[in-house]
């Protein structure tokens, strides 16, 4: 079982995939869940700004046989911590997690966009 009780409500595999050196207390509550597949990747994924540090460590979550495309810098704490969660269950369980209205305004942008969320630490 692991540490998390909340990754029991998984019911299809979640691909984490790990840049960089992240925190091993964070990583290994993950290690003993069935679904849930940990890679360590050496190819940093496309940031598109130049300002963004590349010694973090990154975390991005993906359905099986899919890459990342929402990635966490460094460990989620704080409010962080409930959005990886709910990004994880939702994956493990697919679900989405945007209401139709606003899934119906993302599939009308008929281009990339690339978003930062900044955080303060607390």
């Amino acid at each position: 079982m692991s540490r998390l009780p909340w990754l029991d409500n998984l019911v299809q595999p979640v691909h984490i995939m790990q840049y960089g050196q992240g925190h091993p207390a964070f990583v290994q509550q993950f290690a003993d869940n069935e679904w849930i597949f940990w890679e360590t990747v050496d190819k940093l994924p496309e940031i598109v700004w130049s300002w963004f540090p590349r010694n973090l460590p990154l975390y991005g979550i993906a359905h099986e046989d899919s890459a990342a495309h929402i990635w966490f810098v460094g460990e989620p704490i704080g409010q962080e911590e409930a959005s990886w969660r709910d990004l994880v269950l939702a994956v493990g369980r697919g679900q989405k997690i945007l209401t139709p209205m606003t899934e119906s305004l993302v599939d009308s942008i008929g281009e990339s966009v690339h978003i930062a969320v900044f955080t303060t630490p607390s």
